[in-house]
């Protein structure tokens, strides 16, 4: 659910007439959650059981759903953006459910390839979403907007009512969406994460607390700034915008992100550990998403969009390949380091408002938004060269 900010946030931008930093704080609604929620997240899976826990997330995403029908009439975005946490609430308890599944049932060299298969689902469902609700929601957005300028006051609240209400309908299918798979998931046989397969990988390691692993700390780190590298090809509408590119033809950039990303997971699949090494592979997209984001800075109009949303194909790899390199080894640690990684998608909210400021500091020259990427890209080099190696804070 987490891809339909993509088009939420120029959705509101039109129909809630905000600035490009008010419209990103629905970024920060849908992901200020996993930095609180991951770890009491990971302490109350361990009490109710993944089954229970996935059960209950999905509920709670379902009544998010259904906060969009108040928010709409009453054309609220506060109440929008309270809607739109209490899904990312549910979310987190799905994902913090999910990781560390992947993360164990088979050897850590190819734990990128694993959630590579995850990412690929995730990404299509992503696809699809923005394709549905771009369809809906932004269609007419680009001749809305222009009506605005040119309407009396009365006739723009009847345009704005209309507009907003568009969202009711698709909320009200995820809502009931949301009951529908908690209920299959209800008369599955879904096993629980055992406390042993969690201790098979430790391989001898034995330490104090989850600070003695600076492996994980410095993978904390990268997976935090690697954030950014999302957040920016996620806004690609909005840099389409602040570039002068025809909504028409900026409404679809999320949709072409998400499907390199998609092609990024399926590489990741294919390559990776069989022919590149998780480190490796970080170390490649470090060198060749800084490459990208010169040439992103010293082009214009579509040519450096299409610079920025050939990033998203990194995206895919450093993902997987950080999150494997940081949880490794953690033995009976592994929960509160799945949480812990997971908290790094605070970066999602962070880096938008960051983005947008940017571009609305800077409406003539929007791309020096871009420059956000350069530390991250320095940072995972680093990271992928020596930083996955530090095994003692002593050395």
């Amino acid at each position: 659910m987490t891809w339909a900010s993509a088009i939420l946030i120029p959705y509101f931008k039109v129909g809630l007439e905000l600035s490009n930093a008010q419209a990103a704080l629905v970024a920060v609604a849908s992901f200020v959650s996993y930095f609180i929620f991951s770890i009491p997240s990971s302490s109350f899976l361990n009490l109710v059981g993944y089954k229970k826990g996935l059960i209950i997330g999905l509920f709670v995403m379902s009544s998010g759903a259904l906060l969009f029908i108040p928010a709409a009439l009453s054309q609220q975005y506060s109440i929008f953006l309270v809607a739109i946490f209490v899904i990312s609430i549910g979310m987190v308890l799905l994902q913090t459910a999910a990781n560390p599944y992947v993360t164990i049932i088979g050897p850590r060299e190819s734990t990128a390839q694993r959630m590579g298969f995850m990412g690929m689902a995730n990404r299509l469902g992503g696809v699809l979403t923005q394709l549905i609700f771009s369809s809906i929601l932004l269609r007419d957005a680009g001749d809305i907007s222009h009506q605005l300028t040119i309407t009396s006051p009365a006739e723009k609240e009847l345009i704005l009512t209309e507009y907003l209400s568009k969202v009711i309908s698709p909320y009200i299918f995820l809502a009931l969406f949301f009951v529908i798979v908690a209920g299959l998931i209800y008369f599955s046989n879904i096993p629980n994460l055992k406390d042993e397969e969690e201790n098979k990988i430790t391989e001898g390691i034995e330490r104090k607390s989850i600070l003695s692993f600076p492996y994980l700390a410095l993978g904390v780190l990268a997976l935090f700034l690697d954030g950014s590298i999302s957040v920016a090809v996620n806004n690609s509408i909005l840099y389409g915008d602040a570039l002068g590119i025809p909504f028409t033809v900026s409404r679809h950039f999320s949709t072409y992100a998400l499907t390199f990303t998609l092609i990024g997971f399926f590489g990741n699949t294919l390559l990776i550990p069989k022919y590149l090494t998780q480190q490796k592979a970080v170390v490649l997209c470090a060198i060749t998403g800084f490459t990208l984001t010169m040439l992103t800075f010293f082009t214009n109009g579509v040519i450096s969009v299409w610079f920025l949303l050939a990033q998203a194909f990194l995206s895919a790899f450093t993902w997987g390949s950080i999150w494997g390199l940081a949880i490794r080894n953690l033995g009976k640690y592994t929960k509160l380091g799945s949480a812990l990684l997971l908290m790094t998608l605070i970066s999602y909210a962070i880096a938008p408002i960051i983005f947008g400021k940017i571009i609305d500091l800077n409406p003539m020259y929007p791309r020096w938004a871009v420059l956000i990427l350069i530390p991250t890209y320095f940072y995972l080099f680093y990271y992928g060269k020596w930083g996955y190696k530090v095994e003692n804070w002593k050395k």
